[in-house]
């Protein structure tokens, strides 16, 4: 059996119709010659039917594998399927990421060309989906904010270890076996990527931005999403401080003044307020939303600075 040359990892969690809809571009719709590959997919203790979309494209696609663990958050179960992995490249999808046809062809090539380097990472180029509807919050989110920011690389050689996105990412092998995987003790969403990124960064990582590995964000972020989604980032700031303090102005921490807690559900108005607004107008407020973001985030902050005894 001739081995893979390249794994493509996707943790899932309670999105099996999102995840049939990434299977199916994977598995029945790749383009461009390439090599022997395989995909390893972790159910990360999913609820919904998840198990039976999985069983289902597995039976049809040999390439697929599959395992299933308790809910142990995204960091462990890329960590488990990379321990299965036996290409020498991995390529990282989220479960909410739909790619294009020539996605892989793509980042296999970008890797061949630049010698397949054991130092070797690449970030592709998200976009939202055509089902989603882009409003100014959601292009401001993708191109210059807080959730990709690709407007904001100025050098696509030598990217910044905070673009490690392992919604569209790809690198060697080597650096996992040298350096280790994801932190798994990150509670929250966020930052357990870009804590890998760092320390990858820091043992000689090379992170290029590939913007022609095009892949789609099928999945529909308001503001009031955000702000949950950026609470949560503020906790997991503090903790990747607490691994990494040398970092603490790139993450913002300070020591967060506990009165703000009292403005959170004010501040929950006026999200959705402006919320309502970026969906029925073409306003830019982007200003405005960051402001609520960053209070949302030191909100996260403080309550993780309040169980860290902080």
């Amino acid at each position: 059996m001739v081995e893979p040359k390249f794994t493509v990892i996707i943790p899932t969690y309670n999105r099996s119709d999102i995840l049939a809809g990434t299977i199916a571009s994977l598995c029945e719709k790749q383009t461009g010659l390439l090599p022997d590959w395989e995909v390893i997919i972790v159910d990360d203790g999913s609820t919904d039917n998840t198990q039976r979309v999985l069983t289902e494209y597995r039976n049809r696609n040999a390439r697929l594998s599959f395992l299933t663990q308790e809910n142990k958050k995204q960091g462990a179960a890329r960590n488990a399927a990379m321990k299965l992995a036996k290409g020498e490249l991995f390529i990282f999808l989220g479960d909410d990421i739909i790619p294009s046809p020539e996605f892989l062809f793509t980042h296999w090539k970008r890797y061949v060309q630049e010698g397949r380097p054991s130092n070797y990472a690449a970030i592709g180029r998200t976009f939202w989906h055509p089902e989603i509807k882009e409003t100014p919050f959601r292009y401001w989110i993708n191109e210059w904010g807080q959730q990709f920011g690709f407007r904001l690389i100025t050098t696509p050689n030598n990217v910044p270890f905070n673009f490690f996105y392992t919604s569209n990412l790809s690198f060697s092998r080597s650096l996992y076996q040298q350096y280790g995987g994801f932190d798994e003790s990150f509670r929250e969403y966020g930052w357990e990527d870009t804590e890998l990124g760092y320390r990858y960064k820091k043992n000689g990582m090379e992170l290029r931005y590939e913007p022609g590995a095009i892949a789609y964000h099928l999945h529909e972020i308001t503001l009031t999403s955000f702000c949950k989604r950026q609470f949560k980032v503020g906790y997991s700031a503090v903790q990747f401080h607490r691994l990494h303090p040398e970092l603490s102005d790139f993450l913002l921490i300070t020591k967060i003044r506990p009165e703000l807690a009292y403005s959170k559900h004010l501040l929950w108005i006026v999200a959705h307020f402006f919320e309502i607004l970026d969906e029925h107008t073409k306003a830019d407020f982007c200003r405005i939303h960051d402001r609520i973001l960053k209070t949302y985030l030191q909100l996260g902050m403080l309550k993780a600075q309040r169980e860290f005894g902080e």
